[in-house]
C-alpha cells in the first residue's frame, strides 16, 4: 500500500480480488464500479501483487462518477500496467468530460508499442508520444 498524502484526490490500486467496487484509497472515498467482467485478482506488475485484468474483447472498464472534487486544473497521474500484447489500440485511462460545461478530456493509450497521452480542452487538442 502506498503512503497517502492529504492532497491525494484519487488512488485506485485496482487490486481487488472480488466484488464490483474499485476502491478509492484516498480520504474522499469516491469509489468506482467495475463493468463488463474484468478479471479480479490477476497477477500484478510488481511481484506478489494483485491486479485487475481488463479484457479488451469485453470492453471491461471502471467508471468513477463525476464529482466537483475530481475537476482539477492540474494534477499528477501515476499508472502502472502490463500489456499482454503490443498490437493495435489499447486504452489505459480516460477522463472524459462529455456533456459537462468544463473542458478537460484526458486519454492515455497504447498503439502498438507506443504510449500516447492526449489532452483536449476548448480550442486545444494535444497528443504526446511517450515511448
Amino acid at each position: 500500500m502506498l503512503s497517502i498524502g492529504t492532497n491525494i484526490v484519487a488512488l485506485f490500486e485496482l487490486d481487488e480480488r472480488s466484488g464490483a467496487t474499485a476502491i478509492n484509497a484516498a480520504v474522499n472515498g469516491r469509489h468506482g464500479r467495475y463493468f463488463n467482467d474484468p478479471k479480479l485478482g490477476a497477477p500484478g506488475v510488481v511481484d506478489n501483487s494483485m491486479a485487475v485484468r481488463f479484457r479488451s474483447k469485453t470492453e471491461a472498464h471502471v467508471v468513477v462518477p463525476a464529482h466537483p472534487q475530481l475537476q482539477l486544473r492540474e494534477a499528477t497521474i501515476g499508472l502502472a500496467f502490463r500489456a499482454s500484447t503490443l498490437k493495435g489500440f489499447q486504452g489505459l485511462l480516460s477522463k472524459d468530460q462529455a456533456g459537462q460545461s468544463v473542458a478537460g478530456d484526458l486519454s492515455i493509450y497504447l498503439v502498438d508499442d507506443q504510449l500516447f497521452v492526449r489532452f483536449q480542452s476548448v480550442g486545444r487538442d494535444e497528443v504526446g508520444v511517450l515511448a
